[in-house]
């Protein structure tokens, strides 16, 4: 089931996805010993920290005006719920089912990639047109989104540097080994994530000052300072959307005191997301929310209500065409914030700081960076909005943490 779900996240099967999730808890009950498994739970303190986060999501239905619409509004974060139970009071992973699953994953999001190119390739022929080489585009065949399929062919990109010499087939196959990390390189440039680019470059300068370590090759870490600075070098010197997303990070602050905009007023990603901080703060103040928030099911409605009083673009070119209006807060904590108050927050950032304490006594190279850049991207999106984000949150590093050390 764990391989089902792994796959499915990637190939945008959701409800595949949800079946999967459903069936692995379903095993997990005809298992029985529910007494001991009790016992384990109740002392367990992420996975408390996890269900209660869940609850207080659960919570919000009271405080939806349509009871089903609510259901709708929590469903996608039952796994916040499921997959700790699971992994906490039934330690079946070892560490060889662990790099099977992680070796799912990978070779999911390499042929996930390689249908893309072809996909945007065909297009490119098609019209002639880079643009299906990029970004949100490159991964549309897939209904993905760029910045989660970044995530989750960087975590991919981490093992396999970290964890790949232990796969036998791979330490024997250098050039494929190497090939297929240059692959995900080249195609983590063309998703254009500007956090995930910045976070690749990172973590190949940690490989390169970790030289002399007895994890990393002197191959690895010299091919991580080369392709740092390779990667570096071709952003800034060529004309690419990749350089252009970047130079996008450029505009006015002064924008954001406005108190009416015109529809045509462009926001670049940090102005818009500066908007929302102040956009949620005055929803927030002026409702009264700041204890247990709007609820999860209406904080969409609210927000689409201070869109139009705002002013800002609607929508309205065609039937598919909502403008800003269906975007939500663009930040976890404000998301959170918003749906389910200081309570919410407080549940959210309480299995933050467990994730934290159970990944420094792990010491797993992608268990770390996991969370460093699941943490990261809680900053520029609401990750745990999308069920693309509940598995990213859960499975990868429940994995790694009820994983018996060896």
């Amino acid at each position: 089931m764990i391989y089902g779900m792994l796959i499915t996240i990637v190939f945008s099967l959701l409800n595949l996805n949800s079946y999967c999730t459903l069936l692995f808890t379903f095993a997990w009950l005809l298992e029985g010993k529910f007494k001991s498994k009790w016992t384990i739970l109740k002392r367990d303190k992420l996975f408390i920290a996890f269900a209660l986060y869940f609850l207080i999501q659960f919570a919000g239905i009271a405080q939806s005006e349509n009871l089903y619409s609510g259901w709708l509004g929590v469903e996608d974060k039952l796994g916040f719920l499921m997959l700790p139970m699971v992994f906490c009071s039934s330690p079946f992973l070892n560490i060889t089912m662990r790099r099977k699953a992680m070796l799912v994953l990978s070779s999911a999001i390499t042929l996930a990639s390689i249908y893309c190119l072809v996909f945007a390739g065909i297009r490119y022929f098609d019209t002639g047109n880079t643009i299906y080489f990029f970004y949100h585009p490159l991964v549309s065949p897939l209904s993905h989104h760029a910045v989660y399929f970044s995530v989750y062919t960087f975590i991919v990109l981490v093992f396999l540097i970290s964890e790949g010499h232990s796969l036998p087939w791979l330490a024997k196959n250098r050039f494929v080994h190497v090939g297929w990390l240059i692959f995900l390189l080249f195609f983590l440039f063309l998703l254009s994530s500007k956090m995930v680019l910045l976070m690749v470059v990172l973590f190949l300068f940690y490989l390169f000052f970790r030289f002399g370590s007895k994890k990393i090759s002197r191959w690895q870490a010299t091919a991580g300072g080369f392709f740092t600075i390779l990667l570096i070098i071709t952003i800034v010197s060529t004309n690419n959307p990749v350089e252009r997303r970047f130079i996008d990070l450029k505009g006015n602050i002064e924008l954001l005191k406005k108190e009416k905009y015109d529809a045509g007023v462009y926001f670049n990603g940090w102005q818009f997301r500066l908007l929302l901080w102040r956009m949620t703060y005055e929803i927030i103040r002026d409702k009264h929310a700041w204890l247990i928030g709007v609820g999860s099911p209406g904080a969409q409605a609210v927000l689409e209500e201070k869109y139009l009083n705002l002013g800002v673009y609607a929508g309205g070119r065609n039937a598919d065409d909502y403008g800003y209006l269906k975007y939500n807060c663009h930040n976890q904590f404000l998301q959170t914030t918003l749906q389910s108050g200081i309570i919410g927050l407080l549940f959210l950032l309480s299995w933050c700081c467990m994730l934290f304490k159970k990944t420094l006594s792990r010491k797993e190279p992608v268990l770390s960076w996991s969370l460093i850049i699941i943490i990261c991207f809680f900053f520029i999106e609401s990750v745990c909005e999308r069920q693309f984000g509940v598995v990213l949150c859960t499975l990868i590093p429940l994995m790694y943490i009820y994983t018996p050390k060896a």
